[in-house]
């Protein structure tokens, strides 16, 4: 049997997308966590993630792309209604 070759090239690396902390979250969108929970629920702001019994974290990502446009966001992840 033949040994197949190996394709060369630079490995494809996923990096891990870095977060916020619940503080530092408040902290930039300037508002409390109740409305930080109230944004989330209403679906305009970016998702909670429980990482521990007392930690919460929010991805940067989606954090600073809301900061940029939080209307674009919105419109972006809006859930799609049924008809």
């Amino acid at each position: 049997m033949a040994a197949q070759a190996k394709p060369y090239g630079k490995p494809v690396v996923t990096i891990p997308d870095s977060f916020y902390t619940e503080r530092e979250t408040m902290a930039i969108a300037n508002v409390s966590r109740n409305s930080l929970i109230r944004w989330n629920k209403k679906g305009i702001f970016p998702s909670r993630i429980k990482i521990g019994v007392h930690s919460i974290r929010y991805k940067k990502s989606e954090v600073d792309e809301w900061l940029v446009n939080p209307q674009a966001w919105v419109e972006r992840h809006a859930p799609i209604e049924a008809a």
